[in-house]
């Protein structure tokens, strides 16, 4: 399949970001806090991806540690990592959450549902800029149970997007309910509850088209059923490698390092190195999660074996 080349990618980006106040609120352990009580902005950024319009959603900034941003190396070495590649070192990393949502033309998918409004997630309120209601939304597509990509999956015990088919994997879906002690799963059962409770739940395995031009890549080690989705349009193509590459440095140049919350490190790290070996060989854009907004670029291969770089597009 066809990748995106640069020039036909930059003709119709943009960026916005629109709020009350210019500002963007960050969070520490996921707990909202607002410098000076500054109201936190809507910020998006939107592209064509062939016939397909493709919008990133900043949903906040939290700080990650090293020490779980690479479970099996030490600080030191992390940092001379980030510093041989300009960034700044220290204990932790920014850590953005950035929710997909893209626009077939018949159909509005969102790919996750962030933080959630009562953790300062973003995603209402920027549909909202972008003129879109919960109502509009199509098809929810959950990549995996974590609270961090399902928080904003109900709100007030109701499914937030009500007219919403929402997918994610059975097995995903059969490791939360195998331990509901566990507080983790609970919180996570506690938002998809209200989905399946209206009977808008529904499953998806690896290879499955969710509907024309994007399909389900199992991608699992960061969860059991964790998937990627290649997104393709007009010969143009996007993988959302969702959390399997979770920094643009980090898990590209050094593919072995674990990540703190994988379930699964060493199949993870084999996950890392299929799925940026085929962003690279097949030429297509990437979306990565939690890299910096807006979080897509292009993937090459280095002389080293099992090492890439990621270059981030303009905007």
């Amino acid at each position: 399949m066809q990748g995106m080349s640069r020039r036909s990618f930059l003709k119709g980006l943009g960026t916005t970001t629109l709020g009350a106040a210019v500002g963007v609120r960050l969070f520490a352990d996921s707990t909202p806090v607002s410098a000076q009580d500054i109201t936190p902005a809507s910020s998006f950024y939107r592209t064509q991806l062939g016939d397909f319009e493709v919008t990133v959603i900043r949903d906040g900034v939290t700080s990650l540690a090293l020490d779980t941003l690479v479970a099996n190396a030490e600080s030191g070495e992390i940092n001379d990592l980030l510093a041989a590649n300009g960034l700044p070192t220290g204990e932790s990393v920014p850590n953005n959450f950035k929710i997909l949502v893209v626009n077939t033309g018949s159909e509005l998918i969102v790919f996750d549902t962030g933080l959630g409004a009562s953790n300062g997630g973003q995603l209402l309120p920027t549909l909202q800029v972008l003129g879109i209601t919960p109502g509009d939304i199509s098809t929810v597509v959950i990549t995996h149970w974590h609270p961090d990509h399902v928080g904003g999956a109900s709100i007030d015990g109701a499914p937030t997007f009500p007219n919403a088919q929402y997918l994610m994997t059975r097995g995903d879906y059969e490791l939360l309910q195998s331990d509901p002690s566990n507080q983790g799963f609970a919180g996570a059962l506690a938002a998809i509850q209200p989905v399946e409770d209206a009977g808008n739940l529904d499953f998806y395995s690896d290879g499955d088209e969710i509907v024309s031009g994007i399909t389900a890549v199992s991608a699992p080690g960061h969860t059991p059923g964790h998937s990627a989705f290649l997104i393709a349009s007009g010969g143009q193509s996007l993988m959302n490698t969702v959390d399997a590459i979770i920094h643009p440095v980090v898990s590209t140049q050094r593919t072995d390092w674990h990540f703190g919350f994988d379930a699964d490190p060493e199949q993870a790290v084999e996950t890392r190195r299929t799925l940026l070996q085929r962003v690279a060989d097949d030429n297509l854009l990437m979306f990565g999660y939690h890299f910096p907004f807006p979080g897509i670029g292009g993937v090459a291969r280095t002389d080293e074996e099992n090492t890439f770089r990621f270059t981030p597009y303009s905007y």
